[in-house]
């Protein structure tokens, strides 16, 4: 495996781990402020706007370079079950290409909202305190920065597939096999 795509992996481990994180302390402060509200009369402030802000970002968007990384997107294979190998691996390219063209599109898009919220440092404002909430929108860029270098590896190894591979001997592609040389 590259070196470029070790470096991928490791920081792709630690934003899942910040996801997971995230989780464990969701599912923390909000047992602890069902707990303060029904026994004690006094739920933590701001749980709320922390769980949608903060959280729930995190969750959505920081593990998207492990699940590209897997290629544990849904997938409908109705139409390209029956395809060949090779056909399949165009298949793949075209789709990869649209793909990071999109995923590009939200990383620049995403990037500019994030830079522009930390500059006005956006915060929500709460009944006890102004919850800053501008860090969560770096989680957005982060999670798709990663899910589009993945694709990117993904789509570049479907190009290799295809060219060193002919139709009579072609094994099944490897999709777990991120080993090329970038």
């Amino acid at each position: 495996m590259s070196k470029f795509v070790q470096l991928i992996d490791k920081v792709n481990i630690c934003t899942a781990f910040l996801a997971g994180f995230a989780l464990m302390a969701m599912v923390i402060q909000v047992s602890l402020d069902v707990i303060c509200k029904y026994l004690i009369n006094s739920p933590i402030p701001s749980t709320l706007e922390t769980v949608s802000s903060y959280y729930m970002i995190a969750l959505v968007f920081l593990p998207l370079g492990m699940v590209t990384r897997d290629r544990e997107h849904i997938n409908v294979e109705l139409f390209t079950q029956g395809l060949s190998k090779r056909k399949l691996a165009v298949f793949n390219i075209f789709a990869g290409i649209l793909a990071v063209i999109y995923v590009a599109c939200l990383v620049f898009y995403s990037t500019e909202e994030a830079i522009y919220m930390t500059s006005i440092r956006e915060s929500w404002e709460t009944a006890l305190v102004d919850l800053e909430i501008w860090p969560a929108r770096w989680f957005v860029t982060v999670g798709c920065f990663m899910m589009l270098l993945y694709l990117i590896i993904h789509t570049v190894a479907e190009v290799r597939f295809l060219i060193t591979h002919d139709e009579a001997d072609a094994p099944a592609v490897d999709h777990g096999n991120l080993d090329i040389d970038l």
